[in-house]
């Protein structure tokens, strides 16, 4: 009985980091995917942006930054 559990600890040991090391090592050849079409309003035919200029980011309510969001989401400061 001692033998099998020890069998089976090691192939789960195992199972365990091939899968870590999935979770490392795929998204490295999804990156490489890129966007390829033609030239639009939005795209230049190498990077996407925005033609109006103005904030490209996503700001979280009140626009405080990251800071004060999470300050405000920790302390539960709500207007």
């Amino acid at each position: 009985m001692p033998i099998i559990l020890k069998t089976v600890g090691k192939i789960l040991l195992f199972l365990l980091i091939a899968a870590l090391l999935l979770a490392v090592i795929v998204p490295r050849f999804l990156d490489r995917v890129y966007y390829e079409g033609p030239e639009s309003g939005h795209f230049d035919g190498e990077r996407f942006f925005n033609p109006d200029g103005g904030d490209n980011g996503i700001r979280p309510p009140g626009s405080g930054g990251r800071g004060s969001f999470f300050w405000r989401t920790l302390t539960d400061d709500r207007p």
